[in-house]
């Protein structure tokens, strides 16, 4: 079997980490989430413990933190991203960060899940590095399509352009995840 790199994407709050989570498992695949990548950056530029759990302000996400100057921590980790990190590094420096471990894991694993990709310069970045033919790019939406009232700056992705194929998941993903994924999986 050829590797197999797989990119998860969709809005805030939609399942995207708890899916590589569980899909690694299932699959005894490689999962990183480009979040985690940002939030210990983010953690380190106000001066927090750089040993801090990226899953520290996970419950109070979207309520005003004190370690963040009075921002949430989604505003902070939005902030951070945009006005400090994108200008420094380029709109693409997650997806390097990311290309760097695909590459370097690329022979101890057959599957990649890559998850809380948001922007297309990222995508683009990390496909480059095992090709579009070996690239799946799962979308999670919600059910009814609308947004929750929370929002952060990433986008949907649009990847067809680059031969990356594409399976939406809408509403989460139930007992029928690995038949619907199967498919995409060779």
């Amino acid at each position: 079997m050829k590797y197999l790199l797989v990119l998860i994407s969709g809005p805030p709050r939609s399942g995207k980490n708890r899916l590589g989570n569980d899909l690694s498992g299932i699959l005894d695949a490689d999962h990183f989430a480009l979040s985690d990548a940002l939030k210990r950056m983010t953690h380190a530029h106000y001066g927090l413990d750089p040993e801090l759990d990226v899953f520290h302000f996970e419950d109070r996400k979207d309520s005003p933190a004190t370690e963040f100057g009075g921002l949430t921590p989604r505003a902070a980790y939005i902030h951070f991203s945009e006005s400090v990190l994108k200008p420094k590094h380029g709109d693409d420096h997650l997806g390097a960060l990311a290309k760097r471990r695909i590459a370097a894991n690329r022979d101890e694993r057959r599957i990649t899940l890559l998850s809380g990709i948001g922007f297309e310069e990222e995508a683009k970045a990390v496909v480059e590095v095992v090709g579009a033919d070996r690239t799946l790019h799962v979308e999670l939406e919600y059910p009814d399509g609308s947004p929750l009232s929370i929002s952060d700056s990433r986008r949907p992705l649009d990847l067809t352009s680059e031969g990356v194929r594409k399976l939406t998941l809408v509403g989460g993903f139930g007992s029928d995840l690995l038949e619907r994924l199967e498919p995409h999986l060779s």
